[in-house]
């Protein structure tokens, strides 16, 4: 009776904590320097904020795609929300060192495109990754910048040019 009882109770928590929203998480981290002296670090995090983000970048990406299916547009809010989490989790990861953060940011937006990918038709997936840096900052919107300046002094001496070359 008692087993049935306490997995009842049990079941009853699993499938509220399944179906409540999540809001904010408030972590707090509480640490004693060497003087004595405690210090206490709360720390909130607004997960509302990652669905506001998600929900703007559906928009555009299916204003792009000119998809208007409900169950796509929720797909495509769903992986952009992992998406801010994981970015949410890299950025506490690697606040002190960065070494290899670039390559982690990498790895987290070739997961969405891969996620986007199956979520979408082929030709839209082919727009999808044409304006792919528009969507969100990171490995895909870095630019190679080329100056345009004078070409050597060996380009510039040649043949006709009244310089000997050595």
């Amino acid at each position: 009776m008692n087993t049935k009882l306490l997995l009842a109770a049990v079941a009853a928590a699993f499938a509220t904590a399944s179906c409540s929203q999540e809001k904010k998480t408030e972590t707090t981290e509480t640490t004693t320097v060497p003087g004595g002296e405690q210090t206490t670090t709360t720390t909130t995090i607004d997960t509302t904020a990652y669905r506001a983000s998600a929900d703007q970048l559906v928009d555009q990406v299916a204003a792009d795609l000119k998809a208007t299916d409900a169950a796509i547009k929720t797909r495509l809010q769903n992986a952009y929300y992992n998406r801010g989490r994981a970015l949410r989790n890299l950025d506490t990861q690697y606040a002190t060192d960065t070494t290899g953060r670039y390559a982690a940011l990498k790895a987290v937006n070739d997961q969405t495109t891969s996620e986007v990918k199956t979520i979408v038709d082929p030709a839209q997936y082919k727009t999808y990754t044409t304006s792919q840096g528009t969507y969100y900052s990171g490995p895909y919107t870095a630019t190679v910048v080329t100056t345009a300046g004078k070409p050597s002094l060996g380009a510039r001496v040649g043949q006709g040019s009244g310089i000997k070359k050595l």
